[in-house]
């Protein structure tokens, strides 16, 4: 090849290029001649220098060997390591998920246990009742006080309670819950009644204002029909006899202390003293009403049922129509002995008294008492029944006294057979009377009634009288006499 083509070609290789630049660097450290001796040490220096470097390179691969090989070892031995660590991770593994499984197999087991111990605290809360609690329910030694009503109330609610557990299903164990609930209020009404007996026993309920207790255990004994009756009997006797006692305390002294009216035994008016007897009874109706509307903390007399209830829902009282029944009843009850005692001393007035204006006004008293009583009490009640009777009875007494001491007489006619003169006294009475009566009534209809009722009351009396005497004549005579007396009467009363 032509050297200057050689020269081009190496001299179209760029610098850059990496055996040019080890070339030109070989070349300048060398001094080169071009001869054969230099050829051959340029050749040799260089196969030393390539054989040289490739001995370093060995060397160095050698030791790359050695430190792969130890590498390679290192190696082994970390994958040994990690084998084994994955080994033990497996194990690590298979523990922790059995744990896992414990844990959560005890978690689970505590919500369990959680959940069925609250059901049980809501169960025992709604249907277990404590010893202690039924000691407190049924021992008389106990009190009846806030705990007592407490525990009752809790009972109720349980028996309640139980209606929830038929409807869901739950028959065996509701039905036994009911039955026990039963008989724990059953107890517990025993006592209620027990201990309300025993407080009027020891108190004689002589305060109009009974015992926030007393009233509250009545309250609830509602329910207890029976229990409740037999506990208004024990109240009834006690007020029978405490108002008899003041009745007749209030006849023999003059106590300006006393919460009725005060009935003047000195007086020698009899009207006044009849007065103040009816007025303290119509006082002692109106304060017996008052006492009971406490009692049983509702209004009588209002037309919608007004009951202050501070007690839990379900624990309500008898209907309200019963319980007014009930009120009314004791009531009549309770002033029985007062009417025995007002009865006998009208009938002790009317022998006293001899002018039959002044029995008129005894009798209209009565009635006008009758009237306003019988806006409180039933029409059917003892007093208004005795009331009813002796406001006319004490005219039909005095007249069948007279009729009685008349009878005492030797009866018998006059020659002319003319009216007796009993009867004719008689009659200038009723007239009397009538100017008495005609002032009390603003109605005609009502004077009417009253002067018919008072006429039948006499001439009844006295026309035996008159067939006494006629049954003494012959039959035509008999007749004429009859007829006179009639005769009389119309002229003067018709």
């Amino acid at each position: 090849m032509d050297p200057l083509l050689k020269i081009s070609q190496i001299l179209s290789h760029s610098y850059s290029d990496t055996k040019i630049k080890e070339l030109f660097k070989i070349i300048s450290q060398k001094e080169l001649k071009n001869d054969e001796i230099s050829k051959k040490k340029f050749k040799i220096d260089n196969v030393s220098n390539i054989i040289s470097i490739n001995t370093r390179i060995i060397e160095e691969f050698e030791k790359i060997i050695i430190e792969l090989k130890t590498f390679r070892d290192h190696i082994s031995i970390i994958k040994n390591l990690t084998s084994e660590m994955e080994k033990e991770a497996d194990i690590v593994n298979l523990k922790s998920t059995h744990f896992l499984k414990q844990i959560n197999t005890v978690y689970d087991r505590k919500i369990s246990i959680n959940t069925k111990q609250s059901w049980l605290k809501s169960f025992n809360n709604n249907f277990i009742i404590e010893n202690e609690d039924l000691e407190i329910l049924s021992s008389i030694s106990k009190p009846v006080d806030e705990r007592f009503f407490e525990i009752f109330f809790r009972v109720k609610q349980v028996y309640l309670n139980c209606e929830k557990l038929l409807v869901a299903g739950y028959n065996k164990a509701g039905v036994e819950i009911m039955e026990k609930m039963n008989k724990y209020l059953d107890m517990g009404f025993e006592k209620i009644c027990y201990f309300i007996q025993q407080e009027l026993k020891l108190a004689k309920y002589k305060s109009h204002e009974p015992k926030n207790d007393v009233k509250k255990a009545l309250y609830m004994l509602s329910e207890k029909y029976d229990l409740f009756k037999k506990c208004l009997k024990t109240i009834s006797k006690e007020r029978q006899k405490l108002l008899s006692e003041n009745l007749q305390f209030e006849l023999i002294h003059d106590n300006p202390l006393t919460s009725v009216h005060q009935i003047k035994i000195q007086t020698y008016d009899l009207l006044r003293y009849t007065s103040d007897m009816l007025s303290w009874i119509h006082q002692t109706v109106i304060n017996e009403k008052e006492f009971f509307e406490i009692l049983f903390r509702i209004d009588i007399d209002s037309k919608s049922i007004k009951i202050i209830n501070d007690l839990p829902n379900f624990c309500s009282i008898l209907e309200y129509k019963d319980i007014s029944k009930i009120v009314f009843e004791i009531i009549d009850n309770n002033i029985v002995n007062t009417c025995e005692i007002f009865k006998i001393k009208i009938e002790s007035i009317i022998q006293d008294i001899e002018n039959i204006e002044t029995i008129y006004k005894i009798a209209n008293l009565i009635q006008f008492y009758h009237f306003t009583l019988q806006k409180i009490m039933p029409n059917d009640s003892y007093l208004l029944n005795i009331l009813r009777k002796k406001c006319y009875e004490c005219i039909f007494q005095k007249y069948t006294k007279k009729k009685h001491f008349i009878e005492k007489s030797n009866l018998s006619s006059s020659h002319q057979l003319e009216a007796h003169l009993f009867l004719i006294n008689a009659i200038s009475e009723l007239k009397m009377l009538y100017r008495s009566v005609e002032t009390t009534y603003n109605s005609p209809e009502s004077l009417e009634n009253c002067v018919k009722t008072i006429i039948k009351i006499m001439l009844d009396l006295y026309y035996d009288l008159c067939c006494i005497i006629s049954d003494k004549l012959n039959k035509p005579y008999k007749s004429i006499f009859l007829i006179n007396c009639w005769e009389t009467c119309e002229e003067n009363i018709l």
